[in-house]
């Protein structure tokens, strides 16, 4: 049984009265009151006890309620951080199972999170990142000048524009040093009321290398400007056909002793400087066929010492190191030689007071990693090495890459020149299939390599035969077809004065017209390879089919291969000539091409 708290309300009382009510003096009391009295306060005690225990019990009871209630906010609580303990581990999971590296930001640029693949490409920790800014941590560089790069989502956090998703390839210096090509895109991070709370930047390895990517770049600017030279060159190369050719046949006219006589010296003497010149451009470009043969690179280098040694300041030193064992490559040794000259008197004007200039060579492997850093399409094998050191100024870093770009110069006076002859060096060795390799520091001089695929086998090298200054004259019909006028003009005054009956054409139709309506009457044909209209190849083409014997002459201001001479004299026979020519070699090729003895 248990008392509940007002029964034992109501029963207090009552009991009270019965014990007031028995108050009675000692001596008048008997057994009967004493045993009702003992009753009443055994009713108090039961009815206290009772009390106790009701009151125990209800507490007890409101304990173990609340305390099931407690457990059961414990059990899901601890089920909801298992649930989110399981979601940060997934999502943990999933971004370091990415490909891309992920950074997020909070709206100060502050680094709050990294995946392992950003780890690996920045070369931080997570740890050591988190907390700071991303241009500590995320570094870019421009792909092409270098130039430290700030990621782009920085001005929308900082407001400077409009929040939004921004793509870009940058260059990305990592930790350690490593430069890789990365591609990367960030976007705005927003909360429920839209304000923007950060950003997150993805990002991608390109699987190219820094130094690979800025070689390419650097390749392609190359070939671009290549073909820009190629194109100047044959144009100057027609102008000078013109200038050269006019000023011989006013040289022809003139009286001996007249003072006339030296201008036109002059003027001939300018333009065999400016076919040097464009001579140049051209072994830039790549147009310009080497004559291959088998040489002695030491042979060469011994002429190149012999001829620059007059011109040299006495205070330079000339040194040789010639270690190639076998130092035979197959080479065209006039264009091999301008090289080194042009690297001579590079180096020579880097030393103004004086120095050491040496030449060395040696016999190397280069290995797929070399041939894949180089900007020259080459294959690994064996190569000779052709070194020239100086003790000059040396060369700033930052303009390495920019020597052989012909619109480049580091020479600053009038009369220095425009640096021409690196960019030369630099077609000589392509045309070659070989590479270039420079080593400088400022102030501790500098070492350009070239390198040339060693020779399969040893030849005798072909004497080069000089070219006569005689006038070869001769009889016969040519057709001089050209589409500039002034050579069209000079080259009918030249020809005439030699013997021949000129006819010219302007155009491939003409040129193509005149031969159909005058068949067999034309002994020889002078042909621009390069015209407006239908151009030189065409109007060969047209031509074999209505005369296949007559002897063809092509006449250009842009070099021709082995292989494109090759595939043209396939149709019948064919000569060449180059512009700027003069009149001696004109009268001497046209000669033989008439198969008269010259």
């Amino acid at each position: 049984m248990m008392l509940s708290a007002p029964a034992f309300a109501q029963a207090l009382p009552r009991a009270c009265e019965m014990l007031s009510a028995l108050s009675l003096p000692v001596a008048s009391v008997g057994w009967t009151q004493v045993w009702t009295i003992l009753l009443v306060i055994a009713t108090l005690c039961v009815l206290a006890v009772l009390y106790t225990h009701g009151w125990n019990t209800s507490m007890i009871r409101a304990v173990e309620k609340r305390t099931f209630l407690l457990r059961a906010e414990l059990e899901e609580k601890k089920k909801a951080e298992e649930t989110l303990r399981n979601s940060v581990e997934s999502l943990a999971a999933t971004l370091n199972a990415m490909g891309h590296g992920v950074i997020t930001l909070d709206s100060s640029g502050s680094i709050r999170l990294m995946n392992a693949q950003a780890e690996r490409m920045t070369g931080w920790a997570a740890s050591d990142a988190w907390g700071k800014s991303i241009e500590t941590v995320y570094r870019l560089k421009h792909p092409e000048t270098g130039l430290p790069v700030q990621p782009a989502i920085l001005a929308a956090l900082k407001g400077v524009v409009p929040p939004a998703d921004v793509a870009s390839q940058h260059i990305l210096a990592s930790r350690s040093g490593r430069e890789i090509l990365v591609s990367d895109i960030a976007a705005p991070i927003f909360d429920k009321t839209g304000h923007m709370t950060g950003a997150v930047i993805v990002f991608n390895d390109l699987g190219v290398s820094a130094e690979r990517e800025i070689a390419i770049r650097q390749a392609q600017r190359m070939e671009a400007i290549k073909l820009l030279a190629g194109g100047v060159a044959h144009e100057f190369n027609n102008l000078l056909a013109g200038i050269s050719g006019s000023a011989e046949i006013l040289e022809s006219r003139i009286r001996p002793g007249d003072r006339s006589h030296d201008y036109i010296k002059a003027i001939l003497s300018t333009v065999e400087r400016a076919t040097e010149l464009t001579a140049k451009l051209t072994a830039f470009s790549g147009s310009s066929a080497p004559n291959t043969r088998v040489v002695n690179i030491h042979d060469v280098i011994n002429d190149v010492i012999a001829l620059i040694s007059g011109a040299m300041s006495p205070k330079v030193e000339i040194a040789r190191q010639l270690r190639a064992p076998v130092p035979l490559v197959s080479a065209d040794p006039l264009q091999i030689q301008q090289a080194i000259m042009n690297l001579a008197f590079n180096a020579s004007e880097a030393m103004p007071n004086g120095g050491r200039l040496t030449f060395g060579t040696e016999q190397v492997a280069l290995d797929e990693t070399f041939c894949a850093r180089s900007t020259f399409r080459i294959v690994p094998g064996n190569y000779i090495a052709i070194s020239v050191t100086d003790t000059g100024v040396g060369i700033p870093r930052e303009l390495l890459p920019r020597l052989f770009d012909p619109l480049f110069t580091t020479k600053r006076s009038a009369g220095e020149g425009i640096g021409l002859g690196l960019a030369a060096v630099y077609g000589i060795v392509k045309n070659h299939k070989g590479s270039i390799a420079i080593e400088s520091e400022p102030g501790a001089g500098t070492t350009v390599r070239m390198y040339f695929p060693l020779a399969p086998e040893a030849a005798t090298a072909r004497p080069v035969r000089a070219a006569s200054d005689r006038l070869i004259r001769g009889e016969g019909r040519i057709l001089l077809v050209d589409d500039e006028h002034l050579i069209r003009m000079v080259g009918t005054d030249v020809l005439t004065s030699l013997g021949y009956r000129v006819d010219t054409a302007s155009d491939g139709f003409e040129a193509v017209k005149f031969i159909q309506e005058n068949p067999g009457k034309t002994d020889l044909v002078i042909l621009d390879l390069i015209m407006p209209g239908m151009d030189g190849r065409d109007t060969l083409r047209e031509i074999r089919k209505l005369d296949p014997k007559v002897p063809v002459m092509i006449s250009s201001g842009y070099p021709l291969s082995a292989d494109e001479k090759c595939e043209l004299s396939r149709s019948g026979p064919l000569s060449f000539v180059q512009k700027p020519y003069r009149a001696p070699l004109l009268s001497q090729l046209v000669a033989e091409a008439l198969g008269r003895p010259s």
